[in-house]
């Protein structure tokens, strides 16, 4: 059971994606957030976040959704940088 590895101290990474829509051919991912466990225990200086520029501009329905808006991603690295960085930190 997932429970026993979560208590036996194995190590795992939570994350969260924001997205310009929900269409994986069409959108982009515009922020990660993660954090790693180990041993059931969070272990918070041990995270990663970045924000992710897409190639078209976020809508006004994701912006109020996510609170993520256009300023916030104008100077962001694309996300195929986003996610190599994240790939190297996990």
């Amino acid at each position: 059971m997932w429970t026993d590895r979560f208590h036996n101290g194995d190590a795992f990474i939570s994350y969260d994606l924001e997205t310009t829509g929900l269409y994986p051919d069409e959108d982009e991912f515009i922020q990660i957030a993660a954090v790693r466990f180990q041993g059931g225990r969070l272990i918070a200086e041990d995270s990663f976040f970045s924000f992710a520029r897409p190639r078209r501009s976020i809508s006004s329905f994701i912006g109020s959704y996510t609170g993520i808006g256009n300023r916030h991603v104008a100077g962001a690295p694309r996300p195929e940088e986003v996610l190599c960085r994240f790939s190297q930190w996990a």
